[in-house]
């Protein structure tokens, strides 16, 4: 056949058929949809990237703050919350104490710091899970310490853990 006769037929035609204008529409409409849903996968993306960084940032800073005790302190010592809610361990650095705790009134556990060690004078560090376990534990050994923080916040699980060198006194 000749390839310039049929380009020919082609042009001289003034409107599209019917077929051609369904097949068309079918074809724009799987590429918007297409586009939508891969623009909405990368946005939920980048939202659970962005909640799994917030979450590693105020950990971080949690843990900062009980390392930069820790590492100064004459003495370290693990102990059981008095808390009739939940079952969880406290660390005593001197006279201050770091813990997980139960806040029954707004159904929260939360990284705390107790000064004087008093268990009424909470401060939150962190706010952590709802309803999900949290598990805080300290490796303590003569020269350093290790801080375990696993659990999860917003359906996000973390695990969060930090070795110190204590100074010698």
């Amino acid at each position: 056949m000749n390839w310039l006769l049929i380009w020919c037929l082609i042009m001289n035609k003034k409107a599209f058929t019917l077929v051609e204008m369904l097949i068309s529409l079918v074809v724009v409409s799987i590429l918007i949809l297409s586009i939508g849903v891969i623009s909405s996968l990368g946005v939920s993306s980048y939202n659970q990237a962005q909640k799994q960084a917030f979450l590693y940032e105020d950990l971080s800073f949690g843990f900062k703050l009980i390392q930069n005790r820790a590492r100064s302190s004459k003495t370290i010592s693990q102990a059981p919350w008095d808390d009739p809610h939940g079952m969880y361990n406290k660390l005593i650095v001197d006279d201050e104490a770091f813990g997980v705790y139960h806040n029954v009134e707004y159904g929260k556990k939360e990284l705390v710091y107790l000064e004087d060690n008093k268990e009424d004078e909470r401060e939150v560090m962190i706010s952590l899970s709802d309803g999900d376990p949290i598990n805080f534990f300290a490796t303590i050994l003569t020269n350093s310490v290790t801080f375990n923080l696993e659990g999860t916040r917003d359906r996000i699980p973390f695990r969060y853990s930090s070795t110190i060198l204590r100074r010698a006194k």
